[in-house]
């Protein structure tokens, strides 16, 4: 049995096929993808805009919070968008990395607590995950709190 969820995941994104008779140890070549960079999608509506960044986010939280494996350098030159199927273009997983179980439920205390504005449960959270050490001046942790909170806005 399919699951649904995998399924429609599957109609929203497009993973390029490795080319293996190109590929060696320490290059991968993969098929040419056709899109446009996400930062050249300015000019589609609104609606469009929306569809891609909510499929980019159920990408990132399906990474991080169910598979514990994410691609960690999500910067705009490794996606596209293909407007004639409506699909993201994952490219370029170099910097795809596995996540510890408790590294993961940690963040999501972190991210909950954000949503949630308490800034308690948020400096908790990031000290126990590393993120602050006790060390740091009062103007750096109220620039901790304030972007840590940023993190929260889209489960708000």
């Amino acid at each position: 049995m399919v699951d649904q969820s995998t399924e429609h995941e599957a109609q929203d994104f497009v993973v390029p096929r490795v080319r293996r008779d190109l590929s060696t140890q320490k290059v991968l070549v993969t098929e040419w993808a056709d899109g446009v960079p996400l930062d050249r999608c300015v000019a589609l509506s609104q609606e469009a805009r929306d569809g891609i960044a909510r499929r980019l986010l159920k990408l990132t939280l399906r990474e991080l919070f169910q598979l514990r494996f994410m691609q960690s350098d999500p910067n705009l030159g490794n996606f596209l968008y293909a407007p004639q199927t409506d699909r993201v273009v994952l490219l370029d997983f170099g910097a795809a990395r596995r996540y510890e179980k408790s590294f993961v439920d940690d963040y999501l205390r972190l991210v909950w607590a954000a949503a949630l504005r308490d800034e308690d449960a948020l400096l908790e959270a990031s000290f126990r995950l590393g993120f602050l050490t006790g060390h740091e001046s009062d103007g750096m942790m109220d620039a901790h709190l304030r972007a840590g909170l940023v993190v929260g806005e889209p489960f708000a």
